[in-house]
């Protein structure tokens, strides 16, 4: 293994252990646990129980009616 290799490999290394000491820093996600309310809503086809159903459509294709 020639001295590229070994800084290429060290570097890597050094990254990997900072990505996993900031992973396990980072507080919970409270919007998960968190309870979402409405107090209207648009259309029929953009009722307020869909607004936080998980769906996420793909980026650009307009595809957000209903449970998107």
């Amino acid at each position: 293994m020639n001295a590229t290799q070994r800084s290429l490999g060290l570097a890597l290394a050094i990254r990997f252990m900072a990505f996993a000491a900031t992973a396990t820093l980072l507080p919970p996600n409270l919007a998960r646990s968190a309870k979402a309310t409405a107090a209207s809503e648009f259309t029929g086809q953009y009722l307020a129980q869909f607004a936080v159903d998980g769906k996420i459509p793909e980026a650009g294709s307009q595809d957000d009616l209903r449970p998107a």
